[in-house]
């Protein structure tokens, strides 16, 4: 199984929407090791979203960033759950 496989047959991610944080939030369960992603929209700002992954409460460093669109912020959090789920099973990137 390839990174492309994993890809195609993981499911959407299921995002939650907190109208009163404008916050995205998915919470996921990948092999016993707990993901959550978070998608805050920002206001008076030029990038419109902010992402950030926690693995087991923790910060993962390599997922907070900001984004022109909630969109592309969607998409990497989307990425790094396929990279998770590679890191698993231990594919190599392909």
């Amino acid at each position: 199984m390839t990174r492309n496989d994993i890809a195609k047959s993981l499911k959407p991610i299921e995002w939650a929407y907190n109208h009163d944080k404008g916050v995205y939030t998915a919470i996921l369960g990948v092999g016993g090791r707990g993901v959550e992603l978070v998608i805050e929209l920002l206001y008076n700002s030029p990038s419109v979203a902010r992402l950030t992954a926690y693995r087991n409460n923790a910060y993962a460093p390599e997922c907070i960033r900001l984004h022109p669109a909630l969109d592309s912020a969607m998409q990497e959090a989307r990425n790094f759950l396929v990279n998770e789920v590679c890191n698993l099973f231990e594919l190599d990137e392909q």
